[in-house]
């Protein structure tokens, strides 16, 4: 059985699937599917059939009309061998290959409907997103514009190209081109929320919480929108308002470590320390690749009470959060764990990692002069404190 949140794409065009619902009183209602991909699956109940969101609502589908993103190459790899001319069957194959997490093989599947098809609006969006998952954001972007060109109503196109502009933190190009994709396509739930990161990522909350606000009212259902409201009242010192989201995010998705995190990181703030412990635990015991560890370990590297300090454990935290995150690796993370060196005592090693953590390009003024201030830390051989 699939679990909530699984991606599956379709085995055959989406437009023959049949997708619908039954209201309260058992009508059954049938809709287009949006051939927005890939689809989330919200409930299996093992019967046959699945409740999946396509983006702009949520209904059934007969499950052997869908497969996994693992095993989608190797489904639609049968369609391309039976006939190496099927541009759909090509593009699907790449999609899979780029949900699986190989870009290159992607482009390899979407040069060759290029190829065989110049105009293939689609080919190019998708080779897009495989330069996007390379990091390589101009290239990708070259790309969605193409798409675009050759229709300019490629609502995806523009989404994901707002996508590498906010990558390359040009934030009011990819608030411009999530906005054009809002207004080609006001029921897709995620350009509202993209338009809340961006936002955020300028510090302008008030209007990021604006824009997460009419995500949700496009998508009650969809937690990443409650984890952005949560997020921006976390930032503006709102915690009531942001624990009530981080909460409903839960509700959603009772996996969400983004939530858990952020609502030890709230207990840290009110100085609930015992709280603070149990959230990050339980954060760590989801094993969700997305959990960053280096937010426990500055917790029990710089808690102002002693108790809640365990220098040992920050560092193998630390560790393990910049061996996870390899290369995707930041300034939070090398602070962390000089932090945690600066606990055991050890500041020659804070001052090697808080020196990683300022060279970081990414830091913005405000947050080097407190890194900067860590260092003078380090350098007196004294250890950080959280006292905010």
């Amino acid at each position: 059985m699939w679990a909530f949140g699984t991606k599956v794409l379709p085995r055959k065009r989406t437009a023959s699937i049949t997708f619908g619902d039954r209201d309260e009183d058992g009508k059954q209602t049938y809709f287009a599917m949006s051939g927005m991909m890939p689809m989330e699956v919200r409930k299996d109940n093992g019967d046959g059939w699945v409740r999946i969101h396509d983006r702009h609502r949520e209904g059934w589908v007969q499950k052997d009309d869908l497969v996994s993103k693992e095993d989608a190459p190797i489904f639609w790899n049968k369609a391309v061998k039976a006939n190496p001319k099927d541009t759909y069957a090509l593009w699907m194959r790449g999609f899979g290959w780029l949900q699986k997490g190989e870009p290159d093989n992607a482009i390899a599947d979407f040069n060759e409907c290029i190829r065989l098809d110049p105009a293939d609006a689609a080919a190019y969006s998708g080779r897009g997103s495989a330069w996007s998952d390379k990091k390589d954001y101009d290239k990708a972007i070259a790309d969605y514009t193409e798409a675009i060109r050759l229709d300019p109503k490629y609502t995806s196109a523009y989404h994901k190209r707002g996508w590498s502009y906010a990558l390359k933190k040009e934030y009011d190009k990819a608030i411009a081109d999530y906005e054009e994709t809002i207004r080609l396509d006001p029921k897709d739930v995620k350009p509202y929320f993209s338009r809340g990161n961006a936002l955020g990522a300028k510090k302008d909350f008030s209007k990021a919480i604006t824009a997460y606000g009419q995500a949700v009212k496009v998508n009650a259902g969809y937690a990443p929108a409650h984890d952005g409201l949560g997020w921006t009242h976390f930032e503006t010192k709102q915690y009531e308002k942001a624990v009530k989201h981080f909460e409903q995010a839960l509700v959603l998705n009772p996996k969400d470590d983004y939530a858990t995190t952020y609502l030890a990181k709230i207990a840290v703030k009110i100085k609930k320390y015992d709280k603070a412990v149990e959230g990050f635990e339980a954060a760590i015991k989801l094993e969700s690749k997305d959990y960053p560890p280096y937010k426990y370990a500055n917790f029990l590297a710089s808690c102002p009470e002693a108790k809640y300090r365990d220098g040992k454990k920050a560092v193998t935290l630390a560790k393990k959060a910049i061996e996870m995150d390899g290369k995707d690796a930041n300034w939070n993370h090398f602070a962390a764990l000089a932090a945690a060196y600066a606990e055991t005592g050890d500041f020659e090693l804070a001052i090697v990692e808080q020196r990683k953590a300022l060279d970081d390009k990414s830091l913005d003024k405000d947050d080097k002069a407190k890194m900067e201030k860590r260092l003078e830390l380090y350098r007196a051989k004294k250890p950080y404190r959280d006292e905010e």
